[in-house]
């Protein structure tokens, strides 16, 4: 059995530069030298936010930086929809510091990072496949999330009728440039 499901990359993170000149507090950390990772990642959130119509729900990770005017770091921005999940990284840069408040500038990387699929989403398309397999419903199904990366497996386990059975689940197609992918399952 194949299964493609499909996304729009827009929907999961804009690979685009973006800014946010202040409008918030950038404090919440004792250093007055350095602004926190959190505050840091909250403000590129809202600069990707404002430029990005339909961003799908994430946020960033950032480390803490220098409280300066050029300051750069590297954060990561992970993100779900659709039974997809997606990680990009992308270069921040404090673009004004005043008082408190600060400005980023957001360049996000044109690749992701990582990309692939849900256990959930996966474990959704198996229990309706296993239903029609198997002649009723799982009783339980477990599968950990599948890499976007074709030749990529993993093992789901599951219960129906109260046997154990375990699938092999192998990513057969994958679309770096949509950001889609399908797979293939078969009982172990």
């Amino acid at each position: 059995m194949t299964l493609t499901t499909t996304l729009a990359a827009i929907a999961l993170v804009a690979l685009a530069g973006c800014s946010d000149d202040g409008g918030g507090n950038g404090g919440g950390g004792d250093d007055k030298d350095v602004i926190a990772g959190k505050d840091v990642a909250a403000k590129a959130e809202t600069a990707l936010e404002s430029e990005v119509d339909n961003l799908a729900e994430g946020g960033f990770e950032c480390p803490d930086v220098d409280r300066e005017k050029g300051a750069t770091a590297t954060c990561t921005r992970t993100s779900e929809a659709s039974g997809y999940y997606l990680v990009v990284d992308g270069q921040v840069e404090v673009s004004e510091v005043s008082g408190d408040d600060f400005g980023l500038d957001v360049q996000m990387e044109d690749a992701a990072k990582e990309f692939g699929q849900t256990a959930e989403s996966i474990e959704a398309d198996l229990s309706t496949q296993a239903e029609s397999k198997f002649g009723e419903a799982p009783q339980s199904l477990e599968c950990p999330d599948l890499p976007g990366e074709e030749g990529a497996t993993i093992t789901c386990s599951l219960t129906v009728a109260g046997e154990d059975k375990s699938l092999e689940v192998t990513a057969t197609e994958v679309d770096l440039t949509n950001y889609t992918m399908s797979y293939t399952f078969a009982e172990k």
